[in-house]
């Protein structure tokens, strides 16, 4: 049997790193798209804007909403992808001012960043309500969750304020 040498360990590391799996890939893939899509909007011509006629201020609040959620779903940390957003939105509104055909304007600052803390709260929301309610625990009031337990249908245990379940024979 031959022995392997650390150039071995050293290649069989190298190769699966490069094997990213296909969920990972489609989410970097995405991130970049969403990247550049963002860039686009506010630093390309000011003529290739798209404007819902509501006017720039839901515009910029409804655009970072979206980005946000968008990051949010390829990296499920809402504070962090909020955070990161609203630094950008800061940095890309100050570019701005080095285009021709755009100014910066500090108030346009401020509805993105509440778009995008919106996001974060939204979504840290909306996933401590998923991790709270499982899907058989959804439509079930509160008052037969001790039954179903009892019964089988549903498992509650430390997280839901409940002492662990130990059968008599465990002791």
């Amino acid at each position: 049997m031959a022995m392997k040498s650390a150039n071995d360990n050293d290649l069989n590391v190298r190769t699966k790193r490069r094997n990213m799996p296909i969920k990972s890939t489609i989410k970097v893939v995405g991130a970049t798209v969403l990247v550049l899509l963002l860039l686009f909007c506010a630093l390309g011509p000011a003529k290739w804007q798209y404007r819902t006629g509501l006017g720039w201020q839901i515009d910029h609040v409804v655009g970072y909403f979206g980005f946000t959620v968008m990051f949010w779903l390829a990296w499920p940390r809402p504070f962090v992808v909020g955070g990161i957003l609203m630094c950008a939105a800061m940095l890309l509104e100050a570019l701005q001012a080095l285009t021709p055909d755009r100014c910066c304007d500090l108030e346009a600052v401020f509805y993105s960043m509440a778009g995008a803390l919106a996001a974060a709260l939204f979504a840290d929301l909306f996933t401590r309500t998923l991790r709270r309610l499982n899907g058989r625990t959804l439509l079930l009031p509160q008052r037969f969750r001790p039954l179903a337990c009892h019964l089988g249908i549903i498992h509650l245990g430390p997280a839901d304020g409940l002492a662990p379940v130990v059968s008599p024979g465990a002791v």
